[in-house]
């Protein structure tokens, strides 16, 4: 069949602009990651300069209520990362050595995980992420032989397994596909792949060969593909789960693509880079081309 429309294989750069700024009542509470509820009517935003959480009505642009995270003695932890139970029940915010439960509608933290990374000059853990059925949260201590804690929220919060990382080598992104079947773990230094666990048996499986320092890791809504960024590279890869192919998207030089993001309808990837600019690339573009094994 003919397609209606050309394929572009090029990676593009979107029109740049905003709506609206939405200011924080915090004094310098330096966001520094925002997710969107399941239904995109609220945002909630890490604050790293206030160790707190910002929950924003997406319709009136504006700042709800601010919570924030204490560790033991209360004290105030830098928040980093954060991620949503996908049915809208649990917001979960890393910061330095601990995990915030908190109330998806109300705001309440509910309950504090504290997970100390040894010997560590990370703020961890890092990589967050959480199942499609809520039970599973994965937590990626950034640091070489670091480790993945897999926490069971099903049983108040417990740490179900332990995957250690090789000496030298450092987990970062996390990503569980949609058919919450595998988690996908970026790993870099020493040893450099995609670790691949079993949610389902609880084991390892055959890790993936996926080039220079994996950084972010990201599954396509059909489960079908990996997207993988490699920082000192300059690239993205697209790995088919299926084949075993793996594509290559070459950003340039001294681009450092370190964030990525797809779509809900798998249509487009996103890539966030330290070069103060976003990439696009197209799904459809991969169809019909050249793979590199």
């Amino acid at each position: 069949a003919l397609s209606p429309l050309p394929l572009n294989t090029g990676v593009t750069g979107p029109d740049t602009g905003y709506i609206q700024w939405i200011s924080l009542s915090d004094t310098n509470p330096r966001p520094a990651s925002v997710v969107f509820s399941i239904n995109n009517r609220r945002a909630f935003v890490a604050n790293r300069g206030t160790g707190s959480v910002s929950m924003i009505n997406t319709d009136l642009s504006q700042e709800f209520t601010s919570t924030p995270i204490a560790a033991r003695w209360l004290q105030q932890v830098a928040v980093h990362a954060i991620a949503a139970d996908p049915d809208g029940r649990r917001i979960y915010v890393a910061g330095d050595g601990v995990v915030g439960v908190l109330h998806a509608h109300t705001m309440e933290l509910l309950n504090t995980l504290e997970l100390p990374a040894y010997g560590s000059a990370q703020t961890n853990p890092q990589g967050i992420a959480v199942s499609p059925d809520g039970r599973w949260l994965l937590l990626s201590e950034a640091t070489p032989g670091g480790r993945i804690s897999i926490v069971d929220t099903d049983d108040d919060y417990g740490i179900a397994d332990t995957l250690m990382m090789p000496a030298g080598s450092t987990p970062r992104g996390v990503a569980v596909s949609p058919d919450n079947q595998h988690a996908y773990i970026a790993l870099s230094g020493s040893v450099n792949e995609v670790r691949v666990y079993d949610l389902l048996a609880g084991i390892e499986l055959s890790p993936i060969d996926i080039g220079e320092s994996p950084i972010a890791i990201a599954v396509t809504p059909d489960a079908r593909r990996i997207f993988v960024t490699n920082g000192p590279a300059d690239t993205v890869h697209s790995h088919d789960l299926s084949s075993g192919l793996t594509q290559i998207f070459d950003l340039g030089p001294a681009v450092y693509p370190n964030a990525l993001a797809i779509t809900p309808d798998g249509a487009r990837v996103l890539v966030a880079n330290d070069s103060n600019s976003n990439y696009v690339i197209d799904m459809f573009s991969l169809i019909g081309n050249n793979t590199v094994s």
